[in-house]
């Protein structure tokens, strides 16, 4: 009898974690568009507040959720639908990294946070993003203008 397998081990190039993700965006920040300055929130404090707070060159905020899937599902929670849904007319987004497990190519997605139900709903295919940039070499300065141009 076979016993199961405990730990399965998830391959680098496609590792489920937002933190990776904040990662990269920390760091492209840092290279391409200092002044920016960002600002990891700590979501077990307030449920449903994206993950990260941009104040851009002139002193405005932006609010983004980061996600990682590698499928067609988004897994927005439902404080998170909901703190989208409510400040929809703010500048609050979702900006989400979807790769394919073994494959080092990825795509970033960026929706605006009313696409938040449609997400959950339908996924990346019944959602209309505002963006999308293919990696590995992501024009990271393009991408950074859809949040704060």
């Amino acid at each position: 009898m076979a016993r199961p397998v405990k730990n399965k081990q998830i391959p680098a190039t496609a590792t489920p974690k937002e933190s990776g993700l904040w990662k990269q965006v920390r760091e492209a920040l840092k290279r391409t568009r200092p002044q920016i300055l960002p600002t990891r929130l700590e979501s077990w404090a307030l449920p449903g507040v994206p993950d990260v707070m941009l104040c851009d060159e002139k002193g405005r905020f932006h609010l983004i959720e980061l996600k990682f899937c590698n499928g067609n599902k988004v897994g927005l929670r439902p404080h998170q639908v909901a703190f989208m849904t409510r400040h929809q007319h703010a500048s609050v987004w979702v900006l989400v990294k979807h790769q394919k497990i073994n494959e080092k190519d990825f795509r970033i997605l960026i929706f605006k946070g009313e696409e938040a139900v449609n997400l959950v709903m339908d996924g990346l295919k019944g959602s209309q993003e505002v963006a999308e940039f293919k990696g590995p070499f992501v024009e990271w300065e393009k991408l950074f203008k859809v949040f704060a141009p």
